[in-house]
């Protein structure tokens, strides 16, 4: 007889469950005047079958270690002296001219280049 899908999976979930709550295992023995005895014994539960259902259904809970994603970025800035300051001149022309408009109410301050201001 073939299992389909669904039928193994909750035979596998049944015994996964008798493992976890200690399986009755039943066992026939026959004693030395041919008598046949019933014996029924109840295993302890399985640790690594509680430890394994744990896992997988509380995994923040009960994992083994936490996972942790870190994310790297490089960014690699290449603009020359020269470069940032005719940048800095054309935000401080338009802030100016945004001031005379009456847009903004700004004060700024010049910046003098570090190895200028060290000679």
């Amino acid at each position: 007889m073939t299992l389909s899908d669904e039928e193994w999976q909750e035979k596998a979930e049944q015994g996964l469950k008798e493992l976890i709550e200690g399986a009755t295992v039943t066992k026939e023995q026959i004693d030395k005047d041919g008598c046949v005895h019933t014996l029924e014994a109840k295993l302890p539960p399985n640790i690594d079958a509680i430890k394994f259902t744990l896992k997988n259904r509380s995994k923040g809970k009960w994992a083994d270690k936490t996972e942790t994603t870190i994310t790297q970025v490089n960014v690699n800035l290449n603009a020359s002296y020269n470069e940032v300051k005719e940048l800095m001149a054309r935000e401080k022309q338009r802030l100016i001219e945004e001031q005379k408009e009456g847009v903004i109410d700004v004060d700024y301050i010049e910046v003098e280049n570090a190895e200028n201001s060290n000679k």
